[in-house]
C-alpha cells in the first residue's frame, strides 16, 4: 500500500514539477517577448486579460504540487505529503465552491462574463497573446457559412443547458483525477 503509492507518485510528481517549471519558463519567455520584463509597469497597465497570467499560475501551482509530492514521497516527509494532500483538497474545494456559486449567482456571473468579453474585445489589438487566443477561438467555426446574429454570451447561454451533463461529467472526471492523485 503505502510504499507502492509513494513509488507511483515519485515519477508522476517529478513530471508535474518539470511541467510546472516549463509553464513558468514559457510564461516568462512570453513576457520577455512582449517587453514586460524590461518594463514591469506594463503588468499593471494591461487593459484586457493577459493569458500569460494563466500560464504562470498553472505553472506555479503544478510546480509546487509536484515538488511537495515528489520530495515528500522520496524523503517520506509527512509534512510535505500533508501539505500536498491539503493543497489538493483545497483546490478541489475551491472548484466545487466556484461551481456552486456560479449556479446560485447565475445573473451576476453572466454580467461578469459579459463585461470580461467586452473588455477583452476592446483590448484585442493591445496584446498579441490575447489576439491569438481570440483568433484561434474564431477559427473553430466556419463563419463563411453563417451570418453572425448573436453574441458570445447568448450563444453560451443556449449551448450550456443542452450540454450540461457533458460539462458536469467533465468536471466530475477532473475532480476524480485530482482525488486519485
Amino acid at each position: 500500500g503505502w510504499a507502492k503509492s509513494l513509488e507511483g507518485y515519485k515519477s508522476s510528481g517529478s513530471k508535474n514539477t518539470f511541467a510546472g517549471a516549463a509553464f513558468i519558463a514559457v510564461g516568462f519567455w512570453a513576457w520577455s517577448e512582449k517587453g514586460v520584463l524590461s518594463d514591469l509597469t506594463q503588468v499593471t497597465r494591461a487593459r484586457g486579460f493577459d493569458p500569460v497570467w494563466l500560464v504562470l499560475a498553472v505553472g506555479v501551482v503544478a510546480f509546487i504540487l509536484g515538488f511537495a509530492g515528489c520530495v515528500g514521497a522520496l524523503r517520506e516527509n509527512l509534512c510535505l505529503l500533508k501539505f500536498f494532500s491539503g493543497l489538493i483538497c483545497f483546490i478541489l474545494f475551491l472548484e466545487l465552491l466556484v461551481a456552486v456559486l456560479a449556479f446560485v449567482f447565475k445573473d451576476t456571473v453572466r454580467d461578469w462574463i459579459n463585461e470580461f468579453f467586452l473588455v477583452n474585445i476592446k483590448a484585442y489589438r493591445d496584446d498579441i497573446d490575447l489576439q491569438n487566443i481570440i483568433d484561434s477561438l474564431q477559427k473553430l467555426k466556419d463563419w463563411s457559412a453563417s451570418i453572425y446574429t448573436k453574441g458570445c454570451i447568448s450563444a453560451l447561454e443556449e449551448w450550456l443547458p443542452r450540454n450540461i451533463y457533458i460539462v458536469a461529467g467533465v468536471f466530475i472526471g477532473i475532480s476524480l483525477l485530482q482525488v486519485g492523485t
